[in-house]
């Protein structure tokens, strides 16, 4: 190293350091950077002016913490858009039954057994095919 030389030690966020060094090297000609060490590296002086370009620890993690938290709303969303979909079709189904009944009611006008109705059906369908015995388990 030719001429004056000085050495700056910094303890903190070597980002603000950076920064503060350009900083103060734009106002005053006389100071040249030369070069630096982060973490028992050598850096150049375009890496130091990339290290002073970078926005501070502070704003690059709650930049980390917006991405992840988006990340999750849209997962969220994703995972929540079936049961949605199947809570608006159930409520429009039930609109159009109060407005016209006969759209729960089967073809023949008479009402669409319920999925929980203990009537025996096993009895009309073997009835109504003698030849082929139905198994049916009642669970």
């Amino acid at each position: 190293m030719v001429g004056p030389t000085a050495i700056a030690f910094i303890k903190g966020d070597a980002v603000e350091a950076a920064k503060s060094l350009r900083d103060f090297a734009r106002d005053n000609s006389p100071l040249v950077i030369k070069g630096g060490i982060l973490d028992g590296k050598p850096l150049t002086v375009d890496e130091i002016a990339k290290i002073a370009d970078l926005e501070s620890r502070e704003v690059l993690l709650g930049k980390l913490a917006g991405a992840l938290l988006a990340s999750l709303t849209n997962a969220v969303y994703l995972l929540n858009a079936p049961l949605s979909q199947a809570a608006r079709l159930v409520g429009a189904l039930q609109a159009k039954a109060e407005q016209d009944p006969s759209t729960l009611h089967g073809s023949a006008g008479e009402p669409v057994p319920a999925l929980n109705d203990t009537t025996d059906s096993t009895a009309s369908v073997s009835e109504a095919a003698p030849d082929n015995p139905v198994v049916a388990d009642p669970a």
